[in-house]
């Protein structure tokens, strides 16, 4: 995962919250990629690979620390990624605000989600109920087809370039 790099997708998105079409993205990826393409505002619902913690105290470290099983600079204790593992609650601030941003959504873009993990399941509805207009952008049927006023099942690269040159760029 280390070498992984952002696609067309990543930089499109980016590019469209750059030019202010995009407010946020919420994602349940762990990979960083979004940021790495330069999107501003992303809320990693299960963390992210590129922080790491202890699982003590909390206190933030590197990946360099972690690989190299060096202990927790404060309270000496082991360090672990800063994603969310099975049975342990999503981070409370990240949820909320993606709760909230879905609320606030004019449009709710899903893309390559198959709509199964719940919470991040419940946002589209959640958009669509306060008024967005949904598109649906995945390879295979989601259980919220029925819910979209758009649906694909084109590529999301293929799709996020179709959708910038509608945008006009």
């Amino acid at each position: 995962m280390g070498e992984a790099e952002p696609n067309e997708g990543h930089r499109i998105l980016a590019e469209l919250e750059s030019r202010g079409f995009v407010k946020c993205v919420i994602t349940q990826n762990i990979d960083g990629l979004h940021a790495a393409a330069g999107s501003k505002t992303v809320y990693e619902l299960h963390g992210s690979v590129g922080c790491v913690r202890c699982m003590e105290c909390g206190e933030p470290s590197t990946r360099q620390n972690f690989t190299g099983r060096t202990p927790c600079a404060v309270c000496g204790g082991k360090l672990r990624p800063g994603v969310v593992l099975f049975g342990e609650s999503l981070p409370a601030g990240v949820l909320d605000a993606s709760f909230s941003a879905s609320e606030k959504s004019d449009v709710f873009i899903v893309l390559g989600s198959s709509l199964q993990v719940s919470p991040a399941n419940q946002m589209p509805g959640i958009a669509k109920r306060c008024g967005a207009y949904v598109a649906i952008c995945n390879r295979d049927v989601t259980v919220m087809d029925n819910l979209a006023d758009y649906r694909t099942f084109e590529g999301i690269g293929d799709f996020m370039t179709g959708l910038k040159a509608l945008l006009g760029y």
